[in-house]
Parts: C-alpha cells; structure tokens; sequence
C-alpha cells in the first residue's frame, strides 16, 4: 500500500513535470495566465484549461497522498511502540 502511494505521487509529479517543460511554466496559475494570449486557437485553450483541471486535481490528490502516508507512518510507530510495551511486560 505504501509503495503505491509513493509511485502515484511520482507519477504526478512527472505529470506535472511534464506540463511545465511543454508549456515553459512552473505553476497552474501561469498557465491559467496564458489564456489571455490573443494568439492561441479554440482547441489549443480548451487543452490548457483541461490541463489547469487536472493539474489541481493533481495537486489535491498529492496532498491527500502526503497525508496518507504520514497517517500510516504514525501508524507503524503506535504499533511497535504497542509490540514494544507488549515485549516489555512479557519480560
């Protein structure tokens, strides 16, 4: 389980990458910026705006998959610590 939210967060962060390199930004907001250029074509907007979409959406899962993880790493310890006192009174 773990090991799945490490790659799902890896993979968005590729995704994320990859959108920064493809349209020379750092961040959604810049990307939403690039709406207003008069240049841009109907379809060559909406792929933008479908990208700002997913990009949030992104950023949310990845904060909800940080948060995962540290529930499970608070998890792990409560539990050997319990092995632990368990160890102790055995002993």
């Amino acid at each position: 389980m773990r090991e799945e939210l490490r790659s799902e967060l890896t993979a968005i962060t590729e995704e994320i990458e990859e959108w920064q390199t493809t349209y020379d930004i750092e961040t959604w907001e810049e990307l939403e910026q690039s709406l207003a250029d008069g240049d841009l074509a109907s379809a060559e907007l909406q792929e933008r705006r479908d990208v700002i979409t997913r990009w949030e959406e992104n950023l949310e899962d990845r904060r909800l998959i940080k948060h995962a993880l540290a529930l499970y790493s608070d998890v792990e310890a409560a539990r050997e610590q319990m092995i632990d006192a368990a160890d102790r009174d055995t002993n």
